[in-house]
Formats: C-alpha cells, sequence, structure tokens
C-alpha cells in the first residue's frame, strides 16, 4: 500500500485499519491511523474531488501522482517476472539452441503468458493457452516463421475514454431494468445477493443504508457492463455505478464479515466483465484472506471450532452459497491462471458432484505439465496415474463447459505421444479404449465449448466473462485446427467451429487486453491452417 499522499496528510484524513492486538493475540482491533486506501488512482477522498493523488519525492524535490509510483512499480514487477519465466524455461529446457549449443532467441510460447495486476508473486507458469498454442504450432510445421509474427504490437491497442455521466442519471427506471438484467443473466450463475435487494424498485438511492446502496450499485454496474459488450452506450452507465460504489468500499470491506465477503465477490465479479483495471488476482487474495479470516476455510463438522476473530464456527448456509461462488469464480479463471489455489475443495466441505471436475482438472492438469510432465516425457496416458485419471473424467456425466475444458488439457498429450500398443486402436474400433478415441473426445468437447460459450455471449442466455470467454474459444479453436492438419476430423465437419471461435474472439478483444493478443495468435493459426490447406489440396 502506497503511503499517505500530500492532502489526506495536510487535512489529517483517518482511515480506520484492523490492526492485531499483539504478535500472540488471535484477537484484533480497530485503530484509525493517517493512511490512504488502495483505491487507484485516487483513493477514496482525492476521487471525490475529482484529483490525483500526490507524493513529495524528496530526492527529485517535486510532486509525483499516485499513477506515477504505481506504474513504476508494475515495471518492476513485471520485469521480475520475466526474469522467473526465463530462469524456468532455462531450467526446464525449452530454450531452443544451435548445433554449436548456443542459445537462439526465446520461444514465442512466453508472449502468451497472462501477467497478473501488482502483487508480489507474479509468475503464474505457462497458461493452458499459451501451451496449447505452441503445440498447434508445432503442428502446423512452420513454428519458424512465426516468430516475428507473434509478437504483439501493444502499443497500437489502448481502451477508448469513457465519458462521465452524472450521478443523476441513474433514473429509477434504469436501476430496475439493470437490475431485471442482472437477476436474469448473473444472479443464477453468481447467487451472491439476496431476492429482496434485486427485487429494489429505484426509488430514493441516495437514502438507503451503505452496505445496500453499495451491493445496488454494483450489482446495476456488473449488469451494464454485460450489456455494453454490444451496446457500447452502457458503459458510462456501468463506469459512473462503479465509480459511485467506491465510496463505501473501505469501511464495508474492513468490518470482515458476511456483508464484506459479499462486497468482494461483488468486485470480483464486475472485473470479470470488465478486467481493464487488471485487479482480479489481488482480489481473490483478498477474498481468500478474508475466508481465512473468518474461519470459513474449516469444516462445519466441528462446533467447537472459532475463527481467528472468536466467533464459533457452524453450519451457514450463507456461507455455503458465498464459497460455492468463490469457487465458481475461481474455476472460471483456471484456464488462464496457474498460480496455487486455495483449495477450497478440499478444506472446507467433503467434495460434491459438482467439486469432481475442478479436482479431476487440476490432477491432470497437474501430472500433465506439473510434476508427472507427460508432455515432456512421451509417457503413454494409458498407463499408471494418468488411464485413473482419464477414467475419472468418462465418468463424469456433466455437459457443462468446466467439464469440457478437462479434455482439451490432454490435447498436448495426444499430439506429442507416438502411439504404442497401450493406447493404439484399429481404425474400424469406435467405442474402444486408446488414442482414437482420446482424439474425438477432445474435439467433440472443444466444439461443445465454442457452441456453448458463443451461445451465451451472444444470445443472452447468461453471464460470461470475457476473459474465460476468450481463453476457452482460444484453446478450442486451437484444438480443432490440430485435429484438422492431423487429420482426426475434416475440415468441412468444423468450418463453423472456427468461425465461432473469430467471432467470440473478436466480440471480447475491445474488452480485455488479453483478448487482443489472443485474437492476434487466432488469425496467425488461421493463416497458417489456410496455406496448410492449399498445399494439401
Amino acid at each position: 500500500m502506497l503511503p499517505t499522499c500530500t492532502r489526506c496528510r495536510s487535512r489529517r484524513i483517518k482511515v480506520p485499519i484492523t490492526l492485531p492486538l499483539s504478535q500472540s493475540s488471535p484477537n484484533s482491533r480497530l485503530t484509525h491511523i493517517f493512511q490512504c486506501d488502495s483505491l487507484l488512482p485516487a483513493c477514496a477522498n482525492c476521487s471525490k474531488h475529482d484529483v490525483e493523488c500526490t507524493f513529495r519525492d524528496e530526492a527529485l524535490q517535486v510532486d509525483v501522482t499516485r499513477c506515477y509510483l504505481k506504474t513504476l512499480q508494475d515495471k518492476i514487477e513485471k520485469l521480475n517476472s520475466e526474469l522467473a519465466i526465463k530462469s524456468q524455461i532455462s531450467s526446464s529446457g525449452l530454450i531452443e539452441t544451435t548445433p554449436d549449443g548456443i542459445p537462439t532467441k526465446p520461444s514465442s510460447i512466453s508472449s502468451f503468458v497472462l501477467m497478473p495486476g501488482s502483487g508480489k508473486d507474479l509468475y503464474i507458469d505457462l497458461s493452458l493457452p499459451s501451451r496449447i498454442v505452441e503445440v498447434t504450432l508445432e503442428v502446423l510445421s512452420q513454428r519458424q516463421e512465426t516468430d516475428d509474427k507473434m509478437t504483439v504490437d501493444e502499443q497500437s491497442f489502448s481502451f477508448p475514454d469513457i465519458p462521465r455521466l452524472d450521478r443523476s442519471t441513474l433514473t429509477p427506471g434504469a436501476v430496475r431494468g439493470l437490475l431485471k438484467d442482472y437477476c436474469r443473466l448473473v444472479h443464477p450463475k453468481y447467487d451472491i445477493l439476496d431476492v429482496g435487494i434485486l427485487s429494489y424498485d429505484g426509488m430514493h438511492l441516495r437514502k438507503l443504508p451503505e452496505t445496500r446502496r453499495f451491493q445496488i450499485l454494483m450489482a446495476c454496474a456488473i449488469s451494464a457492463t454485460q450489456k455494453s459488450y454490444r451496446e457500447p452506450i452502457w458503459r458510462p452507465f456501468a463506469n459512473t455505478c462503479r465509480e459511485w460504489a467506491n465510496d463505501f468500499i473501505a469501511p464495508i470491506i474492513s468490518s470482515a464479515d458476511a456483508d464484506s465477503m459479499k462486497a468482494i465477490l461483488l468486485l470480483l465479479v464486475y472485473e470479470m466483465a470488465d478486467p481493464t483495471r487488471g485487479i482480479i488476482w489481488e482480489l481473490l487474495d483478498v477474498a481468500r484472506r478474508t475466508c481465512l479470516q473468518l474461519g470459513w476455510n474449516r469444516t462445519a463438522s466441528s462446533s467447537n471450532e472459532t475463527s481467528i476473530n472468536g466467533e464459533a464456527v457452524s453450519h451457514d448456509p450463507m456461507r455455503t452459497r458465498l464459497m460455492r461462488v468463490l469457487r465458481d469464480i475461481e474455476g472460471s479463471l483456471r484456464t488462464i491462471s496457474n498460480r496455487p489455489t486455495l483449495s477450497i475443495e478440499d478444506t472446507i466441505y467433503n467434495a460434491t458432484e459438482e467439486d469432481i471436475p475442478s479436482s479431476t482438472y487440476r490432477k491432470l492438469f497437474r501430472a500433465t505439465y506439473g510434476t508427472g510432465r507427460t508432455n515432456d516425457t512421451g509417457s503413454c496416458p494409458f498407463v499408471g496415474p494418468m488411464s485413473v485419471l482419464i477414467d475419472g473424467a468418462d465418468r463424469i456425466a456433466d455437459t457443462a463447459p468446466a467439464s469440457q475444458e478437462i479434455w482439451l488439457v490432454l490435447l498436448v498429450t495426444c499430439v506429442r505421444h507416438k502411439q504404442c500398443v497401450t493406447c493404439y486402436q484399429e481404425p474400424d474400433d469406435q467405442q474402444g479404449k486408446g488414442m482414437r478415441t482420446l482424439r474425438l473426445k477432445i474435439v467433440k468437447a472443444a466444439a461443445e465449448l465454442l457452441s456453448s460459450t458463443h451461445r451465451v455471449a451472444f444470445n443472452d442466455e447468461g453471464f460470461v466473462s470475457p476473459i474465460t470467454a476468450c481463453s476457452r474459444a482460444l484453446i478450442s479453436g486451437c484444438s480443432i485446427a490440430t485435429a484438422i492438419v492431423k487429420r482426426w476430423k475434416t475440415f468441412q465437419s468444423h468450418f463453423r467451429d472456427l468461425i465461432l471461435c473469430s467471432e467470440i474472439l473478436t466480440l471480447f478483444c475491445s474488452h480485455w487486453k488479453g483478448g487482443h493478443s489472443y485474437l492476434h495468435a487466432w488469425q496467425i493459426i488461421t493463416d497458417l491452417l489456410h496455406t496448410n490447406m492449399k498445399q494439401r489440396n
């Protein structure tokens, strides 16, 4: 957190901060210190007066803004992250060398590592989209011709300026309409708010209690952001609601109770809908720390357990509901993040049928790219622990997108493993257990994942984040492109799926900087696929 800005110091603004009483005491107390909150680009006090926080640089004898300090810190963390990536790639042998042993330029796969925002632990390893893009380029057999093309010109991408609206433009009718859309599209997926909040008539919004007003404003901001994907006129409404809600964030979150958890989850959903701020990873960390502080990471079987605040831990339907939302949010971000997560499925409740796909995905990913490294060793996936995990994936009857993502993890294994006696299948064997069946399952899962993502994005059948939609579209599209080139499937049977992938990436590329890079990679892959098909004919 940055030090106190000049304006707050001169006005002696006090911010409530919860500090521990002692090193040995689990209890905490509420104190007031002279310190700004962590909102950017200005603290809540300066933001009300539409000014930036400034700090006195004693070395340069000049006043600098909070944004300037934040930019410097982000650059430092980005450089540290890049050094960690190069160190990991070097130790894993992924750097290409000449016959004389001289290393060549770094592989372009690092261009597709999604870096989170500020934070100490930025290195998240190569994400699933970057790994699948890498293997797709290998299959297209023109990797050496694409290294220069894979570099994305980030300077050419910028988010448009959002006009500022007066808060009076949020009429009761607009609030009612946005809450209605939130209840229809977002609430079924992320059950955070009570039904009574969503049935608010929009009258006398300024007179409501701060917590209730914050929840209504955040719901309106999320709904307006989702509408802005195809109707940009709603973006100023979303921005106005979000900035208004900023006034109430600090006291609500510092209370460390169920309402603070709701507030954090609402902020998370909004950052998923509008990831331009790049603070979703920090919010996830805040949510996990709040869970630990409330004792929600413990099972409800031991009624005599207490949380850090000294409160008894007992079964609470609200806690169950909110923790389910947090697990769903983490699950929707798993394809682009390799960071260790708070294993909520293992530490809070016994695994249910809804938790099995998430657990299976984590185990398969770890076996393929983590400790098992089956993608590097070239071992057969139908022998040993991998075979058990594949059998477990077969038993999942759910057709939800999270279940389809499981099969796409195995694409690299199918490409790099040379068929052996264990996994070989005869051409006419359609139902047996082997590599041929596994390939068909991957292609089927990719097509269904594209179809479901496209339907939600274009037909208003639910909520999908630009981050989630772009990552699912890219990994599915690359899987189908790989299948076409490897002759697992024909081009004609999946031409429509390639179009769906392009439409999804085109829709969301202007709402997320990573989506812009994903679209650039997909355009290169489709060009290479077109060239490959022309050479084949």
